[in-house]
């Protein structure tokens, strides 16, 4: 089929349309050092264009095409769940893409100068992975928009290392950044703020394809979405072009491409118009196909459409011969450049040292001396000062430690003093200028931390504008990348700017997000120490709130001991038994310590504890946390300027604070959504939300519950509710009520009298039903249970407390939990006894009963669990 030529437009002539989800797909960087021995190949590959293997011809083409279509559509079919319609359209793209201009060696995943592919239009089961082992490619699906800022940190990480390590006719680090997003992406305001500064920064080896499709999962996409696209990109700074027929057009991809790569001081966004579900003759170009199977009927009718009459997941054997000539393609692409280091590295001995620190991610021997010590003599100082000495220390042993603020450096004090900026003519530099991007800095800096193991990006802000970048820093710990995210003005203590810059729930909000470092140091030495534990700590974030007071340097306190998470700074007991434990953290760790001074003086004995990461606390062993925290001493004190919740243990933000009473409804509320996966699957919301002042978070169970959760919305005009509801279908309940609702938690069944049940099982939401059908197995065998709904902790706290002892009477500690959540801060009300059934971990993409089961969120389990008490 003929295909009009891509042209270059002014962003005029094509409005954008379009629409998908993100996913990342990029090779894991971490697995092994790539430097393999390789035989040198035949000649030399120009170094500007490599050479690639004669085209496929027209009907190869096709026939490759169709089947990245089938094996998306067979995929989805089989598991009855997924988004076919991406892929369908994507397919052209996707393989002239991978065929005929990424380069990369299926054979070694981690060759370093390989190019970087990322998915962030990504709700397709992208099948054009299948042109190389899956093994190649690493998935990062997560909320949308996201995927496009890696990929601008991935660009600036390549250009920076290029600048550093490229001489005069050798180019060691020479590799593009592709990006696939749709119209979801351009939608979402991080985009935006990445592409911004991709083209400020002349990002000329990112390329970014924009799937226009026009269909959201609402429907077309003119509903909502009607501004000119590369209009705005071009005043962004980028080049871009408009590809017309992406269905058929490989010619037009290929010259885009092509002409993209031709541009070297600017970012290129080519639009390219395809359709979704291409060849399902019912329903390409509708919503139906964008995120559900097509059904037996419409796969046959598909297959019947595009003349594919092969069995289910079949790839022709011509398509598989020519998709493997990327094996010995990709072998002859490192083996080059493996020969050109070699050659680098004798001309440029200390410059390949650099590079392959970096590239491997080993730290220098030695490096943590470099952090400063102080004694109690040393001056007092803001806690963000002492980290800015931190920084300058780490930069000047480490070649891959980079950073910058959110237009706060000079007063987050994070300017490296012995670099410049990184600008668009001084890429080689080390100081980062975010400009007020706080989103797409943290999603940039995640990019940065893919490119290679020894990079270590450091990005910074206020503590309370963690906020606006949550969600990149969430991705942050779930796809294992080690920033390290630098908070300042961590608590009330930064004074004038007041509430809405004060941040109180923030603490616990963080410490609920499973595998994210949150430390919170008091002096020097923890700063120190924070920062240790930070570089050490490769596969998880690290989050460093500090001070903007001065504080004192204390005796007790410790660089090494920070490891520990929880530690003793002073006590003046013996025999491990103390009258009174008081911990503490960060600037009111000086409080607890003058306390203990004056309580001892009185001939008491006390014990101050600073519990600078509660995360590495709990990984310590249980006879360490017995010494630190011995069980038998039950008169302990925390003081925190935070919100108490949890110490139990040891935009809404704004509706709330300004009392405002938005109703903020939120479905997918768990693990029940099932095959979206971790990324969309709440665990730690539930808890983080319940920590912020001035709101209802509500988690009704059935029909009743939900009445009675907008009743409770509604009467409350001067602080928002946010309504967390189900996707799955869930019975109504016998006991469940409307009125209720306002008690916050209630019993809907019981068996016991007197108030003296042997056994409380406590639920919310989806899991009530898991509670109820446990405690009825749990009556047949002759024990006495109560069932209690906390659909509302909030409300429940405002009730009396003889209410509160009529629904959970504190002489009965046979107590148990069951929430699709994490079990941090339910020891309220379990108790130290209770059992906490949840989700201490990010979730997984399967069904939503398979990730119930497997995550032990059963009926089986709380009847074990019972048991054991």
């Amino acid at each position: 089929m003929a295909s009009p030529t891509p042209t270059t437009t002014s962003a005029a002539a094509e409005p954008g349309c379009g629409r998908s989800v993100l996913r990342l797909l990029r090779s894991p960087a971490r697995s092994r050092l790539p430097f393999a021995t390789a035989a040198r190949p035949r000649g030399r590959l120009a170094t500007s264009l490599r050479a690639r293997a004669p085209l496929a011809a027209p009907e190869l083409v096709e026939q490759s095409v169709n089947t990245i279509r089938f094996l998306a559509v067979d995929a989805v079919e089989k598991a009855q769940s997924g988004h076919p319609g991406l892929p369908m359209g994507c397919a052209p793209l996707g393989h002239v893409l991978f065929d005929e201009f990424i380069h990369f060696n299926p054979k070694n995943p981690a060759w370093f100068d390989r190019d970087c592919f990322v998915l962030s239009a990504g709700h397709g089961v992208y099948a054009a992975v299948r042109a190389a082992p899956a093994r190649w490619i690493r998935w990062r699906h997560g909320p949308l928009g996201q995927g496009f800022a890696n990929a601008v940190g991935l660009a600036l990480a390549e250009k920076h290392l290029a600048a550093r390590f490229n001489k005069t006719g050798v180019k060691i680090v020479d590799h593009y950044t592709y990006v696939i997003l749709g119209d979801g992406c351009q939608m979402e305001g991080v985009s935006n703020e990445a592409a911004s500064l991709a083209g400020h920064w002349g990002l000329g080896k990112l390329i970014a394809f924009y799937d226009e499709n026009h269909i959201s999962i609402d429907g077309n996409t003119d509903i909502a979405f009607t501004e000119d696209v590369l209009a705005r990109y071009e005043a962004l700074g980028w080049h871009t072009i408009c590809v017309k027929n992406g269905n058929t057009g490989y010619d037009d991809i290929r010259a885009a491409i092509k002409e993209a790569k031709a541009v070297k001081d600017k970012p290129t966004l080519i639009k390219v118009t395809t359709t979704i579900g291409f060849g399902s003759p019912n329903k390409a170009n509708t919503y139906s196909v964008h995120g559900s199977a097509l059904g037996s009927k419409e796969v046959e009718a598909t297959r019947s459409n595009l003349h594919w009459l092969h069995d289910h997941f079949h790839v022709p054997d011509e398509v598989k011969r020519h998709w493997s000539h990327h094996i010995d393609e990709g072998a002859s692409l490192e083996a080059e450049w493996n020969a050109k280091f070699a050659e680098y590295e004798k001309k440029y001995h200390q410059e390949a040292a650099e590079l392959k620190s970096i590239i491997s991610g080993d730290l220098p021997l030695g490096w943590d001396n470099a952090l400063p010590t102080y004694t109690p003599e040393s001056s007092p100082d803001a806690t963000r000062n002492l980290s800015q000495h931190c920084l300058n220390s780490l930069a000047k042993v480490m070649p891959g430690f980079l950073g910058g603020s959110a237009d706060l450096a000079s007063s987050n004090m994070t300017l490296l003093k012995m670099f410049g900026d990184f600008q668009r003519d001084t890429p080689e530099e080390r100081n980062i200028r975010f400009g007020v991007r706080e989103h797409g800095m943290g999603a940039i800096c995640n990019g940065i931390a893919v490119h290679s193991p020894g990079l270590m990006p450091y990005c910074a802000t206020f503590f309370v504008f963690t906020d606006y970048m949550r969600a990149a820093i969430r991705l942050s710990a779930l796809s294992e990348s080690g920033v390290i995210f630098v908070m300042t003005h961590d608590s009330i203590g930064l004074g004038e700017d007041g509430p809405t810059h004060q941040p109180v729930e923030q603490l616990f909000s963080l410490r609920a997000m499973p595998n994210i470092l949150m430390l919170r140091p008091a002096d020097g030495n923890e700063t120190s120490g924070a920062y240790k534990i930070a570089v050490l700590n490769r596969k998880r974030p690290s989050i460093i709130a500090l001070s903007r007071q001065k504080l004192p340097q204390l005796k007790g306190t410790s660089v090494d001991a920070v490891s520990k998470g929880g530690y003793i700074i002073s006590d003046n007991s013996s025999g491990n038994k103390p009258e009174l434990i008081v911990i503490s953290t960060g600037s009111e760790l000086e409080i607890a310590e003058k306390a203990a001074d004056e309580l001892r003086k009185e001939g008491r004995t006390v014990r101050v504890v600073s519990l600078v990461c509660w995360e590495l606390f709990e990984e310590q062993s249980e006879k360490y946390k017995e010494s630190v925290l011995p069980s038998k001493v039950t008169s302990r004190i925390s003081i925190e300027a935070g919100v108490t919740f949890g110490w139990e243990k040891a935009a809404i933000r704004l509706s709330a604070l300004s009392e405002s009473g938005v109703i903020f409804v939120m479905t997918h509320d768990s693990i029940g959504l099932g095959e979206d996966g971790p990324t969309h699957q709440p665990v730690e919301q539930l808890f983080s939300l319940r920590a912020m002042p001035n709101i209802l978070m509500l988690r009704p169970a059935d029909g009743n519950e939900t009445s009675g959760a907008y009743k409770i919305a509604v009467l409350n005009r001067k602080r928002p509710s946010i309504i967390a509801l189900s996707r799955q279908k869930l019975p109504q309940l016998k006991g469940t009520s409307v009125d209720a609702v306002s008690k916050g938690g209630y019993i809907i069944s019981d068996n016991s009298s007197g108030n003296k049940p042997e056994l409380i099982v406590i639920s919310t939401g989806s899991e009530l039903e898991i509670a109820e059908k446990a405690a009825d197995e749990l009556r047949k065998e002759g024990r006495t249970v109560r069932v209690v709904s906390l659909v509302c902790w909030e409300l429940f706290e405002e009730q009396s407390e003889k209410y509160k002892e009529s629904v959970l009477p504190s002489k009965v500690t046979s107590r148990i939990s069951i929430e699709a959540g994490v079990t941090f801060g339910w020891e309220k009300y379990i108790g130290q006894k209770g059992k906490a059934i949840g989700i201490d971990r990010f979730g997984a993409s399967a069904p939503a009963g398979k990730i119930y089961k497997e995550l032990g969120l059963t009926v089986e389990n709380v009847i074990a669990a019972a048991k054991a008490l």
